[in-house]
């Protein structure tokens, strides 16, 4: 918080600052929108969508990664995106919550990686991951780990498609 509160007065210059970017794809669409720093708060800066021909993209997976790399490039006309934050259907996804010592970050993810294969039907080859943690009490040394796991193949998928 202080240093949100220090960033509030002294922001970095916009060419420093990663865009605010992100893409939603369904199985009809993709949609982009821009958010850009206005003093405080945060306010559209531009918006965009490109329907998808059926089938392109069913129950969020590629089908016709040719067809969606060809709507991606139609969408990004006009406008450069080199990141973005993507959502992608909750379907693919797999949530568990695990409770740890604390320890240093490194360590955690190899006790969440540990955890895979017991909380989701995929092996740690097979899955990327990212979980955030939240302390149990400011009297314990515990956290709670919510993990968020993807197919891997899926998220390559969508890696390639977009890239």
């Amino acid at each position: 918080m202080i240093a949100s509160r220090l960033l509030s007065f002294f922001p970095p210059p916009e060419l420093l600052t990663f865009p605010r970017i992100g893409l939603d794809v369904s199985d009809q669409a993709i949609r982009f929108v821009e958010l850009q720093l206005a003093g405080r708060h945060y306010t559209l800066k531009r918006s965009g969508s490109v329907v998808l021909a059926k089938g392109v993209v069913q129950d969020g997976t590629i089908v016709n990664q040719s067809e969606f790399a060809r709507a991606v490039r139609e969408l990004g006309k006009g406008v450069e995106i080199a990141f973005a934050n993507i959502s992608v259907p909750e379907k693919k996804a797999y949530l568990f919550q695990v409770r740890m010592e604390e320890r240093p970050l490194a360590e955690l993810r190899r006790l969440v990686e540990f955890r895979l294969e017991e909380n989701v039907p995929l092996s740690a080859s097979e899955a990327i991951f990212d979980f955030e943690l939240t302390p149990v009490s400011a009297r314990s040394n515990l956290v709670d780990a919510s993990v968020t796991v993807l197919p891997k193949e899926f998220t390559e998928d969508y890696a390639s498609a977009l890239r």
